[in-house]
Order: C-alpha cells, then structure tokens, then sequence
C-alpha cells in the first residue's frame, strides 16, 4: 500500500498484450518511460462509472448530460478559481483532435502558427499537416535553470501580419513550467495587440506539485478571455486518454460559434457512451481524494530521479519541475563533454542526444524520448515518464545509470 494515501499506487500493473502504445511497442524486457500515459490505474471511481456502462451494454449514441457540464465548470471554479459558464463549453473527442480543427477553422493556408519549443511534438504536426507555416519562439533557461519566454523574439513573431493563431502548453510539455498569471496577462496582450489568438493546451493543468496551483490562460486577464482558446481534458491526470474525452472552453461568443462549427463540421464534438460518465466521475470529490494521492506520489518519484542523477550523472541535472509527471533531465554536460565541440551547436547536439537515447535502449532495456524530438530547444535534454510505480521508477534509473556509463565506456 502506498504510504502517501489510501489508494495502492504502488501496485504493479501488467499492461503487455492489452494493445498499450506504451507497452506493446517495447520490446520483451524493455521498460517504456516515453510517451505520457501512467501505469497507474485510474480512480476507482471512474473504474465504477465505466463498469456500470459496460454492465447495462447499451452503447449508443450519447449526449452530453447536464452532470458532465456541471462537473466540468464546478472543478474549475473549485480548483482553479476560474467561474466556467455552461455556455462556454464544447464538449469533443480530445484535445489533439480539438487543436488541429481550430488550427483549420481561425488560420488560413500558408498563414503562420507559433509555437514555443522545446514542446509538445503533435503541436509542431497540426500546423504543417494542415498547410500552415510554422514559427517558433524557442524559450530559453535563466541562469537558476528555470525556463522563461523569450519576450523579445515572441513579440516579433506575433508581430508578423501573416502570423494569426499561436499554441500555448499551460503547464509546459515537456519543461513542466507553470506559468505565472502576469505572463499569461502579458501574453493575452501581446496577442490581442497583434491580432493573434491563442489556443491554449491545459491537459496537465491538475498535475501540479502539491502546493503549486496554476492559473487557465483565458483567466488571467480580461483580454486573454478575448482571444483565448481553452483545451482541458482528464486524460492525463486520470489516465483516460483511451476514453476521448476533452473540453474546449471560449468566453468570447463569436469565437465560439466559430470553433463549434469547426468541431462538428469535422466529427468531433460527440464523446462516446464511456466519456461522458468517465469525466463526471473524475471531477467528483472521490476522484479528487484519489488525484490528492496522485499528485503526493509523482512529487516524491520525481525527488527519487533528481537525486539519484545528481549523485550518479556527473554534471547532469533532473529538476524538480512544477507541473507534468515528466522528468525533464539535463545531460548536455555529458554530450558536450564526451562528444567533442561539434556536439555543443545546434543540430549536431541534438544527433547526440538521438544518439544517447538509442544506445541507452540498446545497452539497458529503458525507452527514452530524446529531447530534440520536442524541436532543437530540446537538444541535449531526455524526457523520462514518471507516471509509475516506484519500484518502475527505481529499475528505470538504473537502466538510465548503466546505460549512460556505457555509453561514455564506448568513448563518445
């Protein structure tokens, strides 16, 4: 039993041969820390509300109830201080399927969308899969390691006429940075004075270090409500991506027409028979009790990381970041050390880091992203998922531990 909560988080789930991405794509004695889902089961009480739709066998056709409404809107104004009107919301499918419909619907072909890399690789696909131009404001780390926008070049970006939509990560993927409501309010402003709306992406907003809140962008100020497009989800916090539930949530009524008829002109806004009793019961108090857990647990696997790289990688850092349960780990010392000067510029950084999360797959078992999959900003840093049981968490350092040390063995 787990000795932060009621809930058994350290239980040992199976999940080869049940068709997990994760899990099915690794090879017999790999361990997958890679793409974002956890291993942990869901809450019970989701559990129970999918159980109960499963027992009745009746899975037709499904409306959003009033109860899926009035949970949404009543967990962020609980939780997160932001008064959610029913009016606002658009049920849909997800928050990918979501963001590549909007791209669609407020951009025109060859206009421009900005992004802010290191981030969230699907980001970088719904702009070009769709035809449209994609610009990235890179963020870039202060001299404590904390990841800060780059005010400077942002405002260029947006201040170019063919630039109309940017796409926001709040909290950040993969950097988990939360940010501030005064750098939200100064986005909202930038954007509206450029003519830029954005679409915010917030499915790892309740993923926060306990302690830590964060605040929607569309509430940080009036004007970002103007001309923000709000995405949230369960998935990530619940581990129900394979249920396609998400909301998108827009204030300004225009918008929102606009959005609404992008997301049923592409067949997207009608979550199934198990999404809707599947959010209802995430945002309930018993779900809470359970995320309360959730939240204590990650925090403590993510100290497990960040010591364990500091006393075993020298000169590699995995800071304890704000929000996400993702380890965002330093080794450009490593790289920059054992590659040669070459592998401190540019694409030849982010070849070694490609290069280091192979051999680590090759030598130990353990699956890693490479940083630079999440734009060239992400060069010289792995993504580690720590979504986990911690007995995971402690065989996945060691693969990390032996891998690197063989790889600087072989003389890189």
């Amino acid at each position: 039993m787990s000795s932060s909560s009621n809930f058994n988080l350290d239980e040992c789930t199976d999940r080869r041969g049940t068709g997990s991405l994760k899990w099915d794509k690794a090879g017999p004695g790999e361990l997958p820390m890679w793409v974002a889902d956890m291993d942990l089961r869901t809450a019970p009480v989701v559990r129970r509300a999918l159980a109960r739709v499963a027992r009745e066998g009746l899975l037709g056709y499904t409306v959003v109830t009033d109860a899926y409404e009035q949970a949404v809107t009543d967990w962020w104004t609980r939780r997160h201080g932001w008064p959610l009107q029913r009016d606002w919301l658009i049920p849909t499918t997800g928050v990918v399927a979501a963001i590549s419909s909007i791209v669609r619907s407020v951009t025109n072909v060859f206009e421009k969308v900005v992004i802010q890399q290191p981030v969230y690789n699907i980001f970088t696909n719904s702009v070009l899969n769709n035809g449209r131009r994609l610009v990235t404001s890179d963020l870039r780390q202060g001299e404590n390691g904390e990841w800060r926008i780059n005010w400077a070049d942002l405002e260029a970006k947006l201040a170019d006429p063919l630039a109309t939509l940017m796409i926001l990560c709040n909290p950040h993927n993969p950097v988990g940075r939360v940010w501030t409501r005064e750098e939200l309010a100064r986005l909202g402003a930038l954007a509206a004075e450029h003519h830029v709306l954005v679409v915010s992406d917030e499915v790892h907003c309740d993923l926060t270090l306990p302690g830590v809140g964060y605040t929607p962008f569309a509430a940080a100020a009036p004007v970002c409500a103007e001309v923000g497009i709000t995405c949230l989800s369960p998935s990530k916090a619940f581990n129900t991506a394979g249920v396609h539930s998400a909301t998108v949530v827009i204030p300004e009524p225009h918008l929102r027409s606009r959005v609404e008829r992008s997301l049923n002109t592409d067949e997207v806004a009608e979550p199934g028979a198990f999404a809707v009793p599947a959010v209802v019961a995430a945002y309930s108090a018993e779900g809470e009790a359970w995320l309360t857990a959730v939240r204590s647990y990650i925090a403590a696997n993510k100290a497990r990381v960040a010591d364990v790289v500091a006393r075993e990688l020298a000169g590699c850092a995995a800071p304890v970041s704000q929000a996400t349960y993702l380890s965002w780990i330093d080794v450009r010392p490593l790289l920059r050390s054992g590659a040669g000067p070459a592998a401190g510029r540019g694409d030849a950084l982010a070849d070694a880091t490609t290069a280091l999360a192979v051999q680590i797959r090759e030598h130990s078992g353990l699956v890693l992203t490479a940083g630079s999959t999440y734009g060239r900003a992400g060069a010289g840093f792995l993504r580690m998922n720590l979504g986990t049981q911690l007995a995971r968490v402690d065989d996945g350092l060691e693969r990390l531990v032996r891998g690197v040390r063989n790889w600087a063995a072989a003389g890189h």
